[in-house]
């Protein structure tokens, strides 16, 4: 049995992070074809804001210590998962079908419905401010609206929610909602969104978690909760485009994967693009390429 451990490389003001339950995955990770592509660090790097990229299973990646100061972490899943709110029961989701699809279910310490992560499939990062930071507010309703607006910079489109929480069944689907400081476009059926953003706020800092979806497929999620009421929303989100290609990652399940579908396995041919039977990410380079482009636009909107 190879212990769990935490490799860390400082390289200049970069933490780079890689966490797994296997040391020895770490070394695949580094030569496999296409990963490097996601574990590219991202250009952009503002004064004053610490950066981490981590890597690994969901719930290792939610309870990584987070530190009362400033900090932007980047995290990249190596498996498919569900992650239901800090107030969300557990038996929202379908375990037993999780666990035939060979899906994680894990806990976040912040609020909202459940997200769907997969390897390549979306841009999650945290952003953690002290207490005393320029951009703490003591009105929960508005405190994450500078954020908002840091990811509608970055993304060169949509608007900054800055009204109640609204839709069909948010406490159970994160994307079935639309909270204060999340970015939407609008269209002829209303808002449409593009980021999500939960928080977490303790005595000396608050953290909040972002998901934009690279590919957006809404059946990976609803095929997997227990109550045929939340099975049957739609959630109404798009999936990002990268500022300078201006193009979203297909949402489609059946538009052709850049990789060959014969080469990966029959598990990972059922799960999707963005997926392989081994929990390591695919990551098709044009997925990596919007991920960090992306996360590229995002650092350089951040305030010094």
């Amino acid at each position: 049995m190879i212990p769990r451990r935490n490799f860390r490389t400082h390289i200049d003001a970069m933490r780079f992070v890689i966490v797994n339950r296997l040391g020895a995955m770490v070394q695949g990770l580094a030569t496999m074809v296409g990963v490097s592509q996601m574990l590219k660090p991202p250009a952009g790097l503002p004064a004053g804001w610490p950066l981490e990229v981590v890597a690994g299973a969901a719930d290792e990646l939610h309870s990584l210590e987070v530190p009362s100061e400033r900090l932007v972490r980047f995290h990249l899943p190596t498996r498919p998962s569900v992650v239901v709110g800090s107030a969300q029961p557990m038996e929202s989701i379908a375990e037993s079908r999780a666990q035939a699809l060979g899906v994680e279910v894990t806990r976040r310490r912040s609020g909202g419905g459940a997200v769907w992560l997969a390897p390549g499939s979306q841009i999650w990062v945290d952003v953690v401010i002290p207490r005393l930071d320029v951009h703490w507010s003591e009105d929960v309703g508005d405190s994450a609206n500078w954020l908002g607006e840091v990811w509608r910079s970055a993304l060169a489109t949509g608007e900054v929610w800055r009204s109640p929480l609204v839709g069909e069944r948010p406490s159970a689907i994160c994307f079935a909602g639309l909270g204060p400081g999340e970015v939407y476009e609008d269209s002829s059926d209303g808002p449409v969104k593009l980021v999500g953003i939960s928080q977490r706020r303790t005595r000396g800092h608050a953290r909040f978690q972002c998901i934009a979806y690279l590919e957006w497929d809404p059946g990976r999620l609803s095929q997997l909760l227990a109550d045929p009421v939340d099975r049957a929303v739609v959630p109404r989100a798009r999936a990002v485009r990268a500022p300078s290609a201006g193009k979203p990652i297909s949402s489609d399940p059946r538009s052709p994967d850049p990789r060959s579908q014969e080469a990966r396995s029959p598990e990972a041919r059922s799960q999707g693009p963005g997926y392989s039977g081994t929990g390591i990410p695919e990551s098709p380079d044009s997925r990596g390429e919007v991920h960090w482009t992306l996360a590229s636009a995002f650092l350089s909107a951040l305030d010094p």
